[in-house]
C-alpha cells in the first residue's frame, strides 16, 4: 500500500483554491488529484479496518444495521425525557403598562419643569 500524507492533500487543498479564485475555464486536474487522493485514503482506511477485523483484534467490532438502529432508538427515548432544570419554573414579570409609564413621565417631567421654572424666578 502506497502511504499518503496530509500535507499532500494540504496542498492540493491549496492549489484547489487558486484554482477556483482564477477562472472558471481552468481544467479541473488538481480537483481530479484531490478527489482520487482521497478515494486513496478512504480505501486504506477500510483495508486496514477489515484486516483488523478479520485477524480478531479486540478493539474492533463487527456490527449489524440492527444494533446501529436499535441504539439509535434508545438515545432518542433519552433525550426525550425532560430535565429537572427545565422543570422549574420561573418568576414571571409582569409587564408595566404603557398608560402608567407614560403618565408617570409627563409626572417627572413637569417637576422638573417646575423645579427649573422656581430656579429662575
Amino acid at each position: 500500500m502506497v502511504k499518503f500524507g496530509k500535507s499532500k492533500l494540504k496542498a492540493l487543498n491549496k492549489l484547489d483554491k487558486k484554482q477556483k479564485t482564477s477562472s472558471a475555464n481552468v481544467s479541473n486536474k488538481i480537483l481530479k488529484k484531490k478527489q482520487n487522493a482521497e478515494k486513496k485514503v478512504t480505501f486504506q482506511k477500510e483495508v486496514l479496518l477489515k484486516e483488523a477485523a478479520l485477524s480478531g483484534n479486540s478493539l474492533i467490532k463487527n456490527v449489524t444495521v440492527k444494533e446501529i438502529l436499535l441504539k439509535d432508538t434508545n438515545k432518542k427515548q433519552r433525550n426525550n425525557k425532560p430535565r429537572p432544570q427545565e422543570l422549574t419554573k420561573k418568576p414571571k414579570i409582569k409587564p408595566v403598562e404603557k398608560q402608567k409609564k407614560r403618565q408617570k413621565t409627563q409626572i417627572n417631567d413637569t417637576k422638573l419643569l417646575l423645579n427649573l421654572m422656581n430656579k429662575r424666578s
